[in-house]
């Protein structure tokens, strides 16, 4: 290797370069103090407000929600508090695998890395950035939480709970830091299992205290029995502070360790999913989380499929296996929606049957992976011997199953917990309903900004095209939403609710396959 003699005098430091570009850049774009301040003013008051009216709106729903009756929980308290606070720092955890912590993608890929000076000190806001913004999340989430599900709370509890919960936030992104910068593509990609499976643990541990008696009585003890209070918090969050706080600052340190196409190719995801979120193009957003550099592909069919359809399935079902994501999904929806029938919160009726079309909605969509990428890139469906019906139609296989697991789990367990067969009778009419509210879905349209909708960020396209397919569910399953509200089934909803589907099957396969217009 040939080492060149230069002077070190004449190569400024990383951070005087990140300076000098973002002095540029503001210059180019009229930023300012002024336009700084009134950005995080902004902030606060819209943070503010929205904790206002969540902490109301739960406070006064919590009062007004009676006795639940026997085979009900009332998922209310500080051990379901906890295992949302759990979930969302599972949830944090998971993006810090997929889409960091550290990245550069766009102009600073193209124009920093190759520059010869210290990558720490171009890196630095990149670093910092995930544990600030994990503190700024488990400050707010876990006293929110606590407050909403749990008892009413003093300041100090809150102070208490607020520390607790940024000091661990931040702890596991150092932590994921960490791990990226010691082995990168592996280390990525384990982050981000851990943080599925603690989801996965908590969607299951909540299903489990609504339906299944020892769990229930297990975890059902009075206020404030299972939580410390907050003097026994302070002495643990000034401990993970102390843990957290040097993690931090040695994952600064070791950022020159990372190699740069890794630093491309999380900031290339990272840049994916920020377009797609501000784009309000959901499918998009879930292409960058599932198929990123954390996806595996060590898994291989021993026997290669013959036949176009089988083609197609086969296809569909490897690309469900060789991401791990959209499994959890599935099964996070299906444990929820099992959780939502056993518990008095919702009250049944309408409530209920919400819960059940977003869940049922959000699982089929998970394995839908195959038919969103059939609609961005459609070369295989046509070089394929199958019509555009047949192709699309073909699609709907994977997604079916994926129903078939929710409206099992689902409404087997309504069924159980009501002693009502007929509740289960409904699961193959709501798994057609769902497979086609999933291909219409991931065959809408993409985002317009023709007639972009003004907002405090400025124009936005139009979410009209977000709720494709949701319309479907909706409309679809409004025999089951009566049957909810009235407070059980009939034989003449039970056989509405299958000619509804059946006529949901026959309008989607007739119009599956036409061009969309331009």
């Amino acid at each position: 290797m040939i080492e060149l003699d230069h002077d070190p005098g004449l190569i400024p430091a990383g951070s005087r370069v990140r300076r000098l570009t973002d002095s540029i850049q503001g210059a180019r774009e009229g930023r300012g103090i002024g336009s700084a301040l009134l950005e995080v003013w902004y902030l606060v008051v819209g943070l503010g407000v929205c904790v206002a009216v969540v902490v109301g709106a739960a406070s006064g729903l919590r009062d007004s929600v009676p006795e639940p009756p026997p085979g009900e929980v009332l998922l209310v308290g500080e051990v379901p508090g906890l295992l949302l606070v759990l979930a969302a720092a599972g949830a944090v955890l998971g993006l810090a695998g997929r889409l960091g912590p550290v990245g550069l993608g766009g102009g600073g890929a193209a124009w920093w890395l190759p520059l010869p000076v210290d990558r720490r000190g171009l890196l630095r806001p990149s670093v910092l950035a995930w544990p600030a913004g994990a503190v700024g999340a488990g400050a707010v989430l876990t006293p929110l939480a606590m407050a909403v599900l749990g008892t009413p709370a003093t300041v100090l509890d809150v102070l208490a709970w607020a520390a607790l919960g940024g000091s661990t936030f931040g702890l596991l992104v150092a932590v994921a830091t960490l791990v990226q910068e010691h082995r990168a593509a592996s280390g990525s990609k384990a982050v981000a299992v851990a943080g599925d499976l603690v989801l996965l643990g908590c969607a299951l541990t909540l299903g489990a205290m609504a339906l299944v008696d020892p769990v229930r009585t297990a975890l059902a003890q009075p206020a404030g029995s299972l939580v410390p209070a907050a003097g026994a918090l302070l002495p643990a969050a000034a401990g993970l502070v102390l843990c957290a706080v040097p993690a931090i600052v040695l994952a600064e340190r070791r950022t020159d360790r990372i190699d740069g196409s890794r630093l491309r190719a999380q900031g290339s995801v990272g840049d994916r999913a920020r377009t797609a979120l501000l784009s309000l193009d959901l499918r998009e957003l879930g292409r960058a989380l599932t198929v990123g550099p954390t996806s595996s592909h060590r898994r291989s069919l021993r026997r290669a499929p013959h036949g176009a359809a089988r083609v197609l399935v086969v296809s569909d079902l490897m690309l469900l296996a060789r991401s791990p994501r959209a499994g959890v999904q599935v099964a996070v929806a299906a444990l929820l929606g099992t959780a939502a029938s056993g518990t008095a919160l919702l009250g049944g009726g309408i409530p209920l049957a919400a819960a059940w079309v977003v869940t049922g909605f959000w699982a089929v969509t998970s394995a839908a992976a195959g038919a969103r990428h059939a609609d961005l890139v459609p070369a295989l469906d046509r070089s394929l011997p199958l019509s555009a019906r047949s192709a699309r139609l073909l699609r709907g296989v994977v997604p079916l199953l994926g129903a078939a697991v929710w409206t099992v789990a689902v409404l087997g367990g309504q069924a159980a917990r009501t002693g009502e067969p007929g509740w289960l009778s409904l699961a193959p009419a709501w798994a057609v309903v769902l497979a086609a509210a999933a291909l219409r879905s991931a065959y809408r349209p993409p985002a317009a900004f023709r007639a972009p909708v003004a907002s405090p960020m400025g124009g936005v396209p139009s979410t009209g095209g977000a709720f494709q397919g949701l319309d479907v569910v909706l409309v679809a399953t409004l025999p089951t939403t009566i049957a909810l509200h009235l407070g059980g089934l009939t034989p003449t909803l039970v056989a509405t609710q299958w000619l509804t589907a059946a006529l949901t099957a026959v309008i989607f396969a007739s119009t599956a396959g036409r061009r969309r217009p331009a």
